[in-house]
């Protein structure tokens, strides 16, 4: 019982933390007086690309509020939820979402230093938001005192996390207010359509090939945004320049076939972020063995990495190719 007192609890903190507004690029005197729903992914012409119809309604998948299900073996199943709610947080202001983004909203992608810089700036800040959340709930000082073993060395990541992070929004912030935008380097791969979305800032620990990273730092933040265009899909991926193991990731991913890093980032969108959104289309296409499978590796790796980062033994590769998934099935869409 007390254990379910605890969740309870914990729950409790964590959706009244998820009100927290503020602007991840506040500037004293320029920022508006209101703090938007912004979203990590556009809206309209990105998004409304994913949604279709599941269990009656126009939905898109969400592995980010999961709940468990029977029909999974009482694996969770990824949660339904409109365009207009999906991917969204308080984390601009009125002002600055309008004006650093309107490059980037409503407009073809374009492979340029900008384009890329405020796409990844926007994921980043979109995982500084969920950080800030998590820490926020987990200091709350009612599930404090009751917090176990596990809990506390979950909230020792993520006050680790949140740390780095905070080092991290000023070099981006820095680079964005000097209209530069050379803070971060990039791999970037185009296919053809696909009707999933991320947008999440992931750690690694270890390489593609499960070597431990080394050296200094000896770990590697990449921030991930995938989005669909009509015709095309697109994934970038981001390092900071000043993150030597990041550096060595991108330049690995270079030189993969498309199979290989079709995989790798199949692995991020599944066992590396809770920011992936997926049509019902594909879901239904995974039947119910891919299905399984998926949400068996997102309990195991998502469970290690709340317990404690440490306990993470390789590089988590996933055991289905999504892309491979809708390309197989295209002729069915």
């Amino acid at each position: 019982m007390r254990n379910d007192i605890n969740y309870s609890k914990g729950m409790s903190a964590i959706r009244k933390a998820s009100g927290m507004s503020f602007c991840f690029n506040k500037i004293e005197g320029e920022c508006s007086s209101k703090i938007v729903s912004s979203h990590g992914i556009q809206e309209n012409g990105k998004l409304s690309l994913i949604e279709s119809e599941y269990e009656g309604n126009n939905s898109i998948l969400t592995f980010e509020k999961n709940q468990k299900h029977k029909r999974l073996e009482n694996l969770p199943m990824p949660k339904p939820q409109g365009k207009g709610s999906t991917s969204t947080f308080k984390g601009f202001c009125k002002k600055h979402d309008l004006e650093i983004f309107k490059k980037i909203e409503n407009l073809n992608y374009e492979n340029k230093e900008e384009i890329n810089f405020k796409h990844s700036y926007r994921s980043f800040a979109y995982s500084y938001h969920y950080i800030k959340r998590m820490n926020k709930a987990f200091n709350d000082e009612n599930i404090g005192k009751n917090l176990t073993l596990k809990y506390k060395r979950q909230l020792q990541a993520i006050n680790n996390k949140l740390s780095l992070f905070e080092k991290r929004k000023d070099i981006l912030n820095n680079s964005l207010n000097r209209t530069l935008y050379d803070s971060l380097e990039y791999f970037v791969f185009q296919s053809d359509f696909l009707p999933i979305a991320s947008c999440s800032t992931i750690h690694l620990q270890y390489n593609f090939e499960n070597i431990k990273l080394t050296g200094f730092p000896n770990t590697s933040d990449l921030i991930i945004t995938s989005f669909p265009e009509k015709e095309r899909h697109i994934t970038i991926i981001a390092g900071f320049k000043d993150n030597k193991t990041s550096h060595e990731l991108i330049n690995t991913l270079k030189e993969l076939e498309k199979s290989e890093v079709e995989l790798l980032i199949s692995s991020f969108w599944i066992n590396y972020t809770n920011s992936t959104y997926i049509s019902p289309i594909i879901w239904k296409q995974l039947g119910l063995d891919g299905q399984k499978t998926i949400m068996e590796q997102i309990v195991t790796c998502f469970g290690l990495q709340q317990i404690d980062p440490s306990l993470k033994t390789g590089f988590n590769k996933s055991k289905i190719n999504l892309f491979n998934v809708w390309e197989e099935n295209k002729y069915c869409h």
